[in-house]
C-alpha cells in the first residue's frame, strides 16, 4: 500500500472519530439527568429525610428527573444543598448515563433554645438552626430572655457540660432571667443560681464537692435554691 492511500485512509478515520466524538457530545448535552439515589447518613438528630429534601430541591426549581446536561452544575447543586438550615456536608454524584447521587450528611445540635419570642437549635459550631418538626434528640434546653448575642456564652456553657458524664446528665434545662442564669437539675428539687456564666467551670466544680458531702446527708430535696454567685461560699435556702 502506498503512502498516498495510506494517508487517505487515516484521515476518513479521524474524520469518522471526529463525528462520533461530535455525536456523543451532542447527545450528552441534551441527555436527561434523573436522581437514582439519595444517602442520608444516620444521625440522632433526623433534621432532613428523603422526602423534605426532595421538597426543598423542588421549592428552589431544581427538578432533578428533568435536568439537561447543559444545565446541570454538580457544584451549584451541592451548594444549593448545603444551604439547606439542616445538613452540614454534601457530595453530588453523577455518571454518564445520567444517573445522579446526593449524599449528605446532617448537622448536630447541641441545644434548644426557647426564648419568650423565638424555638430554635444551636448546632454544633454554635450557629443557629431552624427547628425541625421531626428531632427527637434530647438536648439541654435554654429559656427566658435570650438573644443572638448570649449563643457564645451558651455555646461555652454546653462544651463544658458535655466534657463531663456527670454533668451531662444531671443539667436538663437553664433559665437567662435579668442578670442571673438558672440551672435546673434533673435529680433534685432546687434551682442553681450561677450569676453570670464567667467562671462557669470552676462553679460546677464547687458544687460538684457540695453534692458530694453535704447532699449525702441533707438528701436532694432539702434545699430550694443553691447559690453559686458568690467566691469561695455556697449559700443555700431551705424548703
Amino acid at each position: 500500500m502506498n503512502k498516498g492511500v495510506t494517508f487517505f485512509i487515516n484521515l476518513i478515520l479521524i474524520v469518522i472519530l471526529i463525528g462520533l466524538t461530535s455525536v456523543t457530545n451532542d447527545r450528552q448535552s441534551v441527555q436527561e439527568n434523573k436522581l437514582k439515589e439519595i444517602i442520608i447518613i444516620k444521625s440522632n438528630n433526623n433534621f432532613v429525610n428523603k422526602s423534605q429534601l426532595l421538597d426543598f430541591l423542588e421549592r428552589n426549581n431544581i427538578q432533578l428527573d428533568m435536568l439537561i446536561s447543559d444545565s446541570y452544575s454538580k457544584d451549584k447543586l451541592e451548594k444549593l444543598v448545603e444551604s439547606h438550615a439542616g445538613i452540614k456536608d454534601v457530595d453530588v454524584f453523577s455518571n454518564q448515563k445520567g444517573e445522579i447521587k446526593i449524599r449528605v450528611q446532617q448537622k448536630k445540635a447541641i441545644a434548644r433554645v426557647k426564648s419568650s419570642t423565638d424555638d430554635y437549635f444551636l448546632d454544633e459550631y454554635g450557629f443557629e438552626m431552624l427547628k425541625p418538626d421531626n428531632c427527637t434528640q434530647k438536648l439541654i434546653v435554654f429559656t427566658g430572655d435570650i438573644s443572638n448575642n448570649d449563643h457564645k456564652e451558651i455555646f461555652s456553657l454546653i462544651n463544658t457540660i458535655n466534657r463531663s458524664e456527670f454533668w451531662s446528665a444531671q443539667i436538663t434545662q437553664v433559665h437567662f432571667e435579668d442578670d442571673d442564669v438558672i440551672l435546673i437539675p434533673r435529680v433534685g428539687n432546687h434551682k442553681i443560681k450561677v450569676g453570670d456564666l464567667r467562671g462557669i467551670y470552676e462553679k460546677l466544680d464547687k458544687l460538684y464537692h457540695f453534692y458530694k458531702v453535704v447532699i449525702p446527708n441533707k438528701g436532694w430535696d432539702f434545699y430550694k435554691e443553691i447559690n453559686l454567685k458568690y467566691n469561695n461560699q455556697i449559700v443555700c435556702t431551705k424548703k
